[in-house]
């Protein structure tokens, strides 16, 4: 049960990640505020130029590889979890 929550989790993470992308008007970074972090109670943000994404939790940056951000959604999960 506690895999399909963070599989469920997994998947939010990375639908706002591409509301963050959908947002970016070229013109730099844009970030979206999207849940609170059960560990820290840090919000998580996701941010996105045209070329890079990646996650923020306070001061902690979980990298995409490039807009792929399939590893870094998990790596939010799993330090949130």
């Amino acid at each position: 049960m506690k895999k399909v929550f963070k599989l469920f989790m997994t998947l939010i993470v990375l639908m706002f990640l591409f509301t963050a992308c959908d947002n970016d008007s070229g013109s730099g970074e844009e970030c979206v505020d999207f849940m609170t972090c059960d560990n820290t109670g840090e919000m998580v943000t996701a941010c996105c130029t045209s070329e890079q994404c990646s996650y923020e939790v306070g001061s902690k940056t979980f990298d995409c590889n490039g807009t792929d951000c399939t590893d870094a959604a998990q790596e939010v999960v799993d330090f949130c979890m």
